[in-house]
C-alpha cells in the first residue's frame, strides 16, 4: 500500500499549490476563445483542442465534439476522428471527420499561442482550405467547417444511408466522403432540432417515401422515438448516430432517452438495501435496550 500511494506524496504535500490562481483569467486563451464562441455561435458544436478543450465548459455551457475526458465513450468513431484531427497532417480527412460529426468549427493553436498543449501537430493544414472565423493574431484560430444546414439532423435517402460502411481507418476518405455526401448532399429538406433537457429532443422534418432522419447524436439502445403518437424504429448508422425511420409527411419526432431496465432494477435494489439497513439498525437498537 505504501508503494502504491508513494507517487501521490508530492500532491499531498502541496495540495493547495497544484493549480496556482490566475486572477487575470479573462486574458487567458481558454476564456477568450470560449467567450467569443458563446457570444457569436453559442449553439454550434465545436472541436476544441488543448487546454481550451479542458476548460471549454468552465464559463459557458457549449456543445463540443469530445471533451476533457472520454471515459465511458458511447460512440467508438469519435476516437479515430479525434486522432486524425489532432495528429493527421492532411486537411481532407480532418474536414470530412468534422463534417461527419456535425461540427461547425475547430479550434487550432500554433506555437505562438499561450495555449499549453498544442494538440494539433499540423496547425497549418487547414489554412486556405476553410474560412477563418476567429484569429487573435496570437496563434489562436477558429476555422469554420462547411455544413449544409445548421441543425445537427438531416433527412437522407434511406437506401444510400444503408449502403454506407464505417471508416476503415482515420484516413479512409473513401468511406468518410461517401458518408458526408449522404449527409450533406441529400434531400433539400432542412430539419430543426429542439432540445428539451438532456433526455428529450424534438425533430421537425418533411420526410418523403424512402427517406429517413439522421440525428447527429450518439446512438444508445435507450433512445426511443415517436411520430404522431406512434412509436417508430431507432437504429444506428455507419458513424454511430441515431437513425429514425419515420413515416412520410411533415413530422414532429419526439426522441426520448428512456431509463434503461437495469437502472430501474438498480434503483429498486438500492431502496431495498436501504430498507434492510434501517431495519437492521432498528433491530440492533431494540436488542440493546432489551439487554
Amino acid at each position: 500500500m505504501l508503494a502504491a500511494f508513494w507517487t501521490a506524496t508530492g500532491y499531498i504535500r502541496h495540495a493547495w499549490h497544484v493549480f496556482p490562481q490566475t486572477p487575470d483569467y479573462q486574458n487567458r486563451v481558454e476564456y477568450r476563445v470560449t467567450d467569443w464562441i458563446w457570444k457569436n455561435m453559442p449553439d454550434a458544436r465545436i472541436f476544441a483542442t488543448g487546454s481550451v478543450r479542458f476548460w471549454y465548459d468552465a464559463w459557458h455551457d457549449l456543445p463540443e465534439l469530445g471533451g476533457g475526458s472520454d471515459q465511458g465513450l458511447l460512440n467508438a468513431q469519435a476516437e479515430p476522428a479525434q486522432w486524425e484531427i489532432n495528429l493527421g497532417r492532411q486537411a481532407e480527412p480532418t474536414i470530412l471527420w468534422l463534417q461527419a460529426f456535425g461540427s461547425d468549427a475547430v479550434f487550432v493553436s500554433d506555437q505562438r499561442s499561450q495555449e499549453m498543449f498544442k494538440d494539433v501537430e499540423a496547425p497549418e493544414k487547414l489554412a486556405g482550405k476553410v474560412p477563418v472565423l476567429f484569429d487573435d493574431q496570437k496563434g489562436d484560430m477558429l476555422y469554420q467547417i462547411p455544413r449544409r444546414f445548421p441543425a445537427r439532423a438531416r433527412v437522407v435517402d434511406t437506401a444510400r444511408l444503408n449502403a454506407l460502411k464505417p471508416p476503415r481507418s482515420s484516413q479512409d476518405v473513401e468511406n468518410l466522403g461517401a458518408y458526408v455526401d449522404v449527409i450533406e448532399k441529400g434531400p433539400d429538406a432542412p430539419p430543426s432540432v429542439a432540445r428539451n433537457g438532456p433526455d428529450v429532443m424534438l425533430v421537425r422534418a418533411k420526410v418523403e417515401t424512402g427517406q429517413s432522419i439522421v440525428v447527429q447524436e450518439s446512438y444508445d439502445p435507450a433512445w426511443q422515438a415517436w411520430a404522431g403518437g406512434t412509436r417508430v424504429p431507432v437504429r444506428k448508422d455507419a458513424m454511430g448516430f441515431l437513425v429514425v425511420d419515420a413515416p412520410p409527411g411533415e413530422r414532429e419526432v419526439r426522441l426520448e432517452f428512456v431509463t434503461p431496465l437495469e437502472n430501474q432494477i438498480g434503483r429498486i435494489l438500492t431502496l431495498l438495501t436501504l430498507l434492510v439497513l434501517v431495519g437492521l439498525i432498528a433491530w440492533s437498537v431494540r436488542q440493546e435496550r432489551a439487554a
